[in-house]
């Protein structure tokens, strides 16, 4: 795990798509809750405050609980750490399905 910063935008495989604060998925994982402050196919930035993750962890197992009432089972590597932020490379890409309905909720809120 590095503490260097999330990698520059033109690095990035897939689009991210940015919530607004009071719109934002929950992430529950470790007995805890995370916002979820932007999510791609790729990976998500979460919120760790105020329920930082353990410091001996370099990787994530948890359940992403969308507003629509659809929950996503996730796991991944935390690939940086800025602040009360961090970032989190799954392991598996997320369909492409989840992606398009949360950009269309976006897009209406």
């Amino acid at each position: 795990m590095k503490n260097a910063g999330p990698r520059h935008p033109e690095r990035r495989k897939h689009p991210r798509l940015t919530y607004k604060a009071n719109q934002r998925p929950i992430l529950r994982a470790y007995d805890r809750k995370y916002h979820v402050i932007n999510i791609s196919k790729g990976g998500i930035t979460i919120q760790s405050r105020p329920n930082p993750l353990p410091l001996t962890t370099s990787w994530l197992e948890g359940s992403i609980m969308f507003l629509d009432g659809e929950t996503l089972e996730i796991t991944g590597d935390i690939v940086w750490i800025i602040g009360d932020k961090m970032g989190v490379k799954f392991n598996n890409p997320l369909p492409g399905t989840i992606i398009s309905r949360e950009q269309s909720r976006i897009e209406k809120a």
